[in-house]
């Protein structure tokens, strides 16, 4: 029960950051005069902005939603195996 609590929360707070990380950066996509293929729109609007301090923050972010999805799959898994196995 303690792992699917801690699963939960993990994923709560990386997708919540994740969210806010990338809302943050779409409104300086707007700005943007132009952009290049090889970056692309995004990575483009990040370096324009001065933003690019914000990738940390993003691969912290996903690592936490990862870790908790992982938390609650192998939770699942545990259960599902426990009833077949009955």
């Amino acid at each position: 029960m303690k792992k699917i609590i801690i699963g939960c929360c993990l994923t709560m707070v990386g997708a919540f950051s994740n969210i806010a990380l990338l809302i943050s950066i779409s409104f300086h996509v707007n700005k943007l005069g132009g952009w290049s293929d090889p970056p692309g729109k995004f990575m483009t609007a990040i370096e324009g902005t001065g933003a690019s301090v914000l990738i940390f923050p993003m691969i912290i972010a996903t690592i936490l939603l990862g870790v908790g999805l992982y938390l609650l799959l192998q939770d699942y898994l545990k259960t599902l195996s426990n009833r077949v196995n009955k």
